[in-house]
């Protein structure tokens, strides 16, 4: 290994070059490390994670040599994505799936290397996804819209601050997420009706998301966003993305046209989430093992779990530690590359 103060070739990384080379892991250095890594995975890169995987005990029953295969699902040149079949997959008697998923190894791999590890049993099932449900707030929209809503009441000045850390202290699971929505939901009070309508233009939709709702209606699949944030919005939102269901929670608006602070039904929170995607694929008649989550908050783990697959999107700590997949990239369209599809495909889809 090299040292930090020796000279690098200019075929390793670290590079300031996001374009010219492969993605490599650090050499080791005193100091802390701030460079750009390359853009792609490289053959070093598969055939490191081949040997850790190696290292896993294999079924008992399994005779000869274990194999594997590969192949880039979008530039071949430079993958960015790239999917690995192994046969046979290490013994779930030793660690399921969802603990290797977990494990440290695992995890010190995707840090050293700067990649996404996504574990999944190859099924008829991964490929054909049936219904997927989304998480509203920093998952198909970058911003959590109660802390919109706080900012636009001046006082007390300091009221969206307060609103906004009640928000990430909830989302990170510190906070019970029905106790803390109606805490912050009464410090709107005194808001007008209107101010949803206002609000419209000021969503930021996650890029890739109206792209990826096109693909997924093209292939039939059914979608959903469940929201622990506000109806008006949701449904309206829906609506532009073409989403089939719409469920968030409901406000009172007092006979003067404001806000009362209260929320009327059940909240959505992780409970409620879970229960709604049980009962959409129940009306649909699908199986949960076609149905796929992505959210972002400590209050999407139950769906998560629920669904056959659940998927943390850029999500917080806990989030991604405790589901199945994740993904952190910078566009939600990368979820198809989840199902199998290739870059060829997934423009197709959405031309």
């Amino acid at each position: 290994m090299l040292d930090s103060t020796d000279s690098l070739p200019s075929n390793m990384a670290p590079t300031t070059n996001l374009d010219d080379f492969p993605l490599e892991p650090p050499t080791q250095e005193s100091e802390h490390l701030d460079h750009l890594y390359g853009s792609y995975v490289s053959p070093l890169c598969i055939t490191s994670f081949l040997h850790l995987m190696s290292g896993f005990p294999l079924p008992a029953d399994h005779t000869g040599e274990p194999h594997s295969s590969h192949r880039c699902l979008d530039d071949p040149d430079a993958p960015r994505v790239v999917e690995l079949t192994l046969t046979p997959s290490p013994s779930p008697e030793f660690l399921s799936l969802g603990e290797l998923r977990k494990h440290e190894m695992i995890y010190r791999f995707e840090q050293e290397w700067n990649v996404d590890v996504v574990l999944q049993r190859d099924s008829v099932w991964r490929r054909h996804p049936r219904l997927v449900v989304f998480d509203m707030d920093s998952t198909l929209i970058t911003q959590e819209v109660i802390d919109l809503l706080a900012e636009e009441i001046r006082e007390p000045a300091d009221l969206g601050a307060r609103v906004a850390d009640i928000t990430h202290r909830a989302m990170v699971g510190e906070l019970e997420f029905e106790a803390s929505f109606r805490e912050r939901l009464a410090l709107l009070k005194g808001l007008p009706e209107t101010i949803f309508e206002q609000l419209r233009p000021v969503l930021n939709v996650t890029p890739g998301a109206a792209q990826l709702i096109k693909a997924l209606k093209r292939l039939g699949v059914k979608t959903a966003v469940l929201s622990g944030g506000f109806q008006p919005l949701t449904s309206w939102l829906a609506g532009e993305l073409g989403l089939d269901y719409a469920h968030a929670n409901e406000v009172v608006i007092g006979a003067d046209g404001k806000l009362t602070g209260e929320a009327q039904g059940i909240i959505v929170g992780k409970e409620r989430k879970r229960d709604l995607l049980v009962e959409i694929a129940a009306k649909e008649k699908i199986d949960l093992s076609q149905a796929v989550a992505v959210g972002d908050g400590a209050n999407d783990l139950l769906m998560l779990d629920k669904a056959g697959l659940g998927v943390a999107w850029n999500a917080k700590p806990r989030v991604q530690m405790e589901a199945a997949a994740r993904l952190n990239g910078e566009s939600l369209l990368d979820l198809l590359y989840l199902f199998g599809f290739t870059a060829e495909e997934v423009n197709a889809l959405i031309s």
